[in-house]
């Protein structure tokens, strides 16, 4: 990215190079006006914009934040200092311009003041410019950014199936106590579905949930009545302990994007495998 580059004319050498063309003339107010700006322009670093210095969208993402806030103050408390620089020199000029001992001062303040203008309106443009290229880079930087690990995948239509009807069931599990709801739980090693029907769940279920928990393995099945206790959706079944509770809870919930709470009553049958 072009950054504002000080012109030779502002810096502390050249104005020493002017010494002896301003000695019979002694702008003592421009020399003044000049080092206020020199101290100004040292708190000015345009080096965190260098585009090839951001490696990920974060990187990006900061400097933009930057360029809004504490740099864009920055850029304006340099940019009056330079205006003054070149208020100073107007002055200057001003009472000396019938001066002939002063020509060669007076075109070296000419220099001085075109030079501070110039400057002071490429610190004005350099925050539109940077918000473009920034913009233009941050784009670049999250296209080619790894999708993170945990992102989940678009829904297949078994799990928009399932979740469909698990909202619907559930709601009848809360406000309608007077009608049964059943269930048929698939627990695999790492995950588990669940689905809900106002009759015993058949079988014929069972692909379903082995779809929605496509790439899973080691398969139990767990049946039983789902009903509203103690506040809570509550699975009543054979042989489910707390750990298999958890493990609905879980799947549930990830299921249908919400944090319901859910509890487990167990009957003394042995699970169906």
């Amino acid at each position: 990215m072009d950054t504002p580059q000080t012109p030779d004319s502002l810096s502390a050498a050249w104005w020493s190079r002017q010494a002896q063309t301003f000695a019979a003339a002694k702008p003592a107010a421009v020399d003044e006006r000049l080092a206020a700006f020199e101290r100004q322009c040292r708190q000015l670093d345009f080096a965190p914009f260098e585009l090839k210095s951001l490696a990920k969208p974060a990187d990006a993402e900061d400097r933009l934040a930057q360029l809004a806030g504490d740099f864009a103050r920055t850029l304006r408390i340099v940019a009056d200092a330079a205006r003054a620089v070149e208020a100073a020199v107007a002055k200057w000029q001003t009472q000396h311009k019938a001066d002939a001992k002063a020509k060669a001062a007076l075109a070296a303040a000419a220099t001085l003041a075109r030079d501070a203008a110039s400057y002071r309106a490429a610190l004005g443009r350099f925050p539109d410019v940077a918000k473009t290229e920034l913009t233009r880079r941050l784009n670049e930087l999250r296209a080619a950014a790894p999708a993170p690990a945990d992102e989940k995948k678009p829904d297949s239509p078994e799990r928009v199936r399932l979740r469909t009807r698990m909202l619907a069931q559930l709601r009848i599990v809360k406000m309608r106590r007077d009608l049964k709801v059943h269930f048929l739980a698939c627990i695999g090693r790492n995950s588990c579905a669940v689905y809900l029907h106002s009759s015993p769940v058949s079988d014929a279920q069972k692909p379903l949930l082995t779809k929605v928990l496509q790439g899973d393995t080691g398969f139990k099945w767990y049946r039983g009545e789902c009903v509203w206790e103690e506040g809570a959706v509550t699975f009543v079944g054979n042989n489910l302990s707390a750990t298999l509770g958890r493990r609905i809870q879980e799947g549930a919930n990830e299921l249908v994007g919400g944090n319901v709470g859910y509890r487990i009553r167990a009957t003394s049958e042995r699970a169906d495998r």
